[in-house]
């Protein structure tokens, strides 16, 4: 598995697809992408700001509603337990603040600017943290 895929965000990208009723063709064009951008974004694949943009509006997504994952959720709160860190601990070394964790951990926001720091705070890689067996993880 390519580590830089997220299968549970991969599922809920083509069901929102899926409901829309829009082939993957309709769905390029309507955000104004080509059909492999649209082939990664369904495949969970990070997209960068601009294109992420067009492809949620055009599948009707508030920004909200794409940053709120249960799993990514899930993850980080796995692993801060794993890690027998306080959410106040790993706020100050991600250099958040507690309320931030938590909404983190509660899949109220997504961290995507500091992944990488919560990652480097948790000492795991980005593929250890998006294998995560989220059946474990509960």
């Amino acid at each position: 598995m390519d580590p830089l895929l997220d299968p549970h965000l991969a599922a809920r990208n083509e069901s929102w697809r899926k409901q829309r009723k829009l082939s993957k063709a309709a769905l390029a064009l309507k955000a104004g992408v080509d059909a492999e951008t649209v082939t990664a974004f369904l495949a969970g694949a990070p997209m960068p700001g601009r294109v992420l943009k067009a492809l949620l509006s055009a599948l009707d997504i508030t920004r909200q509603e794409y940053l709120a994952d249960p799993a990514q959720a899930m993850r980080l709160e796995f692993w801060r337990r794993k890690r027998g860190l306080t959410k106040t601990e790993l706020a100050l070394l991600v250099g958040v603040d507690k309320s931030t964790i938590t909404r983190w951990t509660t899949g109220q926001a997504m961290m995507p600017r500091s992944l990488d720091r919560c990652l480097r705070a948790l000492r795991i890689t980005l593929g250890e943290y998006l294998q995560t067996d989220l059946h474990r993880a509960v």
